[in-house]
């Protein structure tokens, strides 16, 4: 893999190799955010706020299943273009 990091003419991509560590990476960011939201939630709804924290728990975590559903469309996006080039350049 360092051997593709210093090809200063482009030949081996790395993102195909680095991709399923990133998105590990964001997948673990995107559940700790909807379990921070579904927390808040609780926490407003025993502060006497139950319409905010009802709505907290409800929407975060379906704004972290679209957001992760968009990361992975990016990603599937960037590797079929990068397999699209390493078999056009064949």
């Amino acid at each position: 893999m360092f051997k593709s990091l210093i090809d200063y003419k482009f030949n081996s991509f790395i993102t195909v190799k680095l991709s399923s560590v990133f998105y590990a990476i964001l997948m673990v960011l995107v559940a700790l955010f909807a379990g921070i939201a579904v927390l808040s939630g609780i926490v407003a709804v025993g502060s006497g706020q139950a319409g905010d924290g009802l709505l907290t728990i409800i929407f975060g975590p379906i704004l972290a299943l679209i957001t992760l559903v968009i990361i992975r469309l990016w990603f599937e996006q960037a590797i079929a273009l990068i397999l699209i080039a390493e078999n056009t350049k064949n």
